[in-house]
């Protein structure tokens, strides 16, 4: 099977705005923060790496996001090429459900979430295991930050416990640094787990030639197939989970290469850059 490698753009940095500067907000060794007010936590008595483990792959060590390479789209039969350069690609149908186009929509969303430089990562906990009642506790808890005074705009991403018993949520924050009591107050107010975990956002990777945050996304990068035929189940349970999106966020959270708020698809565009020259569609 053919496989397409993603093209660098012909200008990574758009004018304007710097897309990725280096990062000064990732402290030595990475310090997490962990906290939890209940008594009843199952997480209250276990040691840190133990509460990290379960939920917590370390940063640097995502080996199978690394792979820029995957299946031509099985739901296509035409092509698109670039009048200017000659290039030709195989079309995509962008269809989550499809095991070709995911993986190109998952990374241009971690690029979009790269390029709005968050500063923090906040993990939350005990979502429960169906979208329903995910989607009402992040509800609850968004609802509860602004009461609270919280302005910070941010991204998240549902992921299974390893033991799929329950689920959490990594928080792309971006705005005022996460206050402890704050987010306690939010978890506890939404019903949702009261371990929370803050931690200084990770530098971006560069997996993909633009820099990237889609350390949330690992189900559906990390654990693909090299030739897959159909989603795989890492994949599934994360549409499962996430309501059929790759992605939530609050309402101002995108910015675009000069800063302001934007779509998802201009985040994306001016992520990657201008790409040079005009591209048609051609019959197979």
């Amino acid at each position: 099977m053919t496989h397409l490698a993603l093209v660098p753009p012909a200008n990574p940095t758009p004018t304007g705005r710097a897309t990725h500067p280096p990062s000064t907000r990732r402290s030595a060794g990475h310090q997490v923060q962990t906290y939890d007010a209940s008594g009843t936590n199952p997480f209250r008595n276990a040691p840190l790496a133990a509460v990290r483990d379960g939920f917590h792959r370390p940063h640097g060590t995502r080996a199978g996001a690394a792979r820029t390479r995957w299946s031509e789209c099985p739901n296509t039969d035409h092509y698109r090429l670039n009048l200017d350069t000659g290039q030709l690609i195989k079309a995509y149908c962008k269809r989550l459900t499809c095991p070709s186009c995911i993986v190109p929509r998952a990374i241009g969303v971690g690029q979009a979430i790269a390029l709005a430089e968050p500063s923090h990562m906040v993990t939350v906990t005990q979502l429960g295991n169906e979208w329903t009642t995910i989607h009402a506790g992040m509800r609850k808890f968004t609802a509860r930050l602004r009461r609270l005074g919280t302005d910070a705009q941010f991204a998240y991403h549902v992921e299974p416990f390893a033991n799929g018993l329950n689920s959490h949520a990594h928080l792309w924050w971006r705005g005022a640094a996460p206050d402890a009591d704050t987010v306690s107050k939010a978890t506890r107010a939404a019903g949702i787990g009261w371990h929370h975990m803050v931690s200084p956002a990770p530098d971006p990777t560069e997996h993909y030639r633009v820099p990237s945050h889609e350390y949330g996304l690992k189900l559906v990068l990390d654990d693909r197939p090299e030739d897959p035929s159909e989603l795989w189940p890492g994949a599934q349970t994360y549409l499962a989970m996430n309501g059929n999106r790759l992605v939530h966020t609050t309402r101002g959270f995108w910015l675009d290469a000069a800063g302001s708020p934007c779509t998802l698809a201009r985040a994306q565009s001016d992520a990657r850059g201008h790409r040079r020259g005009q591209w048609v569609s051609v019959a197979a």
